[in-house]
């Protein structure tokens, strides 16, 4: 009797296992991103763009404002487009140490940069609800900023649970914004609860 009990217990186990464990890929979390989210371009463009890459094509489409918006890069965790000349997204998948409010493993950071110069940090959920890491990432006080002319830049490194922090100083001009970059850099990592 026992032995049964036992042996149920782990075929129950077995079969549940499957069906709660949760794979989330860039992919997915793309294709299901709310069009209010990301304005630029529609539910339909986000699938020809993932299909056209599957197919080896260039991922170009034209844009809800008559410009080109090309999805470079798609990886089981990252994702790289250009949304004009003027914006850039760069999005990763990483997984949390506790579920989510709405039962989600993964989060997705998105890395927005603005004319090469300056980048915001935004947190979903896999499913498109806002979140924040604890504690919150402020760019600010991550990198030191040595005036008030210089803009934080943000980028994944070589995954997307590191992020490589550099200055950007606009009034230099674009021949020096590198220099600048390389001479203040910071790379902060994921802590499974917060970049730091």
């Amino acid at each position: 009797m026992v032995k049964r009990m036992i042996l149920s217990a782990v075929l129950t186990l077995a079969f549940l296992a499957p069906a709660t464990a949760q794979t989330v890929t860039m992919a997915d979390v793309f294709r299901q991103m709310p069009d209010s989210l990301m304005p630029y371009i529609t539910h339909n463009d986000r699938l020809d763009m993932i299909d056209y890459l599957d197919a080896g094509m260039k991922a170009e489409v034209t844009n809800r404002f008559n410009g080109k918006s090309v999805l470079d890069t798609i990886s089981t965790d990252y994702l790289h487009l250009t949304l004009s000349d003027a914006l850039v997204v760069e999005m990763g998948v990483l997984p949390v140490e506790e579920l989510t409010t709405d039962s989600c493993t993964h989060v997705v950071c998105v890395v927005s940069t603005y004319a090469k110069m300056e980048s915001t940090l935004t947190f979903y959920t896999a499913k498109w609800q806002e979140w924040q890491p604890q504690p919150m990432v402020n760019l600010a006080n991550m990198i030191q900023v040595p005036d008030r002319d210089c803009y934080i830049m943000a980028t994944f490194g070589k995954s997307p649970e590191e992020i490589v922090l550099a200055l950007s100083k606009p009034m230099l001009g674009e021949e020096n914004i590198q220099e600048k970059q390389y001479k203040y850099r910071k790379n902060i990592k994921w802590t499974g609860k917060t970049f730091k």
